[in-house]
């Protein structure tokens, strides 16, 4: 008894949609009419307004004046006889000429501002930096050069110190004897800048 409880109920339900789908159909069938009776409305009102624009643009005569040349043929008369007269005149001999100039012959202040105003400071700030770089370079070579004859000479002092340590009493009068000559040789040379 249930299930056919259940049928009779699913009987229903469905009775109940479909009678809801129809009515929904016979809703969207009437909305589809309608809007195809506006469309037609719409085209037949389009096709009334291109009819009368065809009978407005058919009756339209549109007329062009004659152009008025007289202007252009006064012009053409002035250019003309100036052309003539070019012609009928000597010909002006070509002069060719060569020259080097550092400014042209017109607007020469605009140049001049140019070149004194931002060139020229330029090349000084350049010819400047170029030589405190070679300054700069020469005074690392020679800061170089101090440090190896610093080098040297403090090796030899610590050879001569290591020899003079090691040496027997004969050794060190021979030592103390060749240091008192150099030490008069470099005192009596004569240097660089006498």
């Amino acid at each position: 008894m249930s299930s056919s409880n259940e049928l009779s109920m699913d009987e229903l339900t469905l009775k109940e949609i479909l009678a809801e789908q129809i009515e929904e159909a016979k809703a969207t069938r009437k909305y589809i009419t309608k809007l195809e009776r506006s469309i037609a409305d719409r085209d037949q009102v389009i096709k009334d307004i291109l009819v009368s624009f065809e009978q407005k643009t058919s009756d339209l005569k549109v007329e062009i004046p004659k152009p008025d040349l007289s202007e252009v043929t006064a012009t053409l008369d002035v250019k003309l006889t100036n052309i003539q007269q070019a012609v009928e005149r000597k010909p002006v001999p070509v002069i060719r000429q060569f020259r080097f100039l550092l400014f042209p012959e017109t607007n020469t202040e605009h140049y001049y501002k140019i070149i004194f105003g931002r060139i020229l400071p330029w090349l000084v700030i350049v010819l400047i930096s170029t030589y405190l770089f070679s300054l700069g370079s020469d005074w690392l070579n020679n800061q170089q050069v101090i440090e190896l004859q610093e080098i040297e000479t403090n090796i030899s002092a610590r050879a001569w110190s290591k020899l003079y340590d090691k040496a027997n009493k004969r050794d060190k009068k021979k030592l103390d004897e060749l240091w008192e000559r150099a030490r008069k040789k470099t005192i009596h040379t004569p240097t660089n800048r006498d």
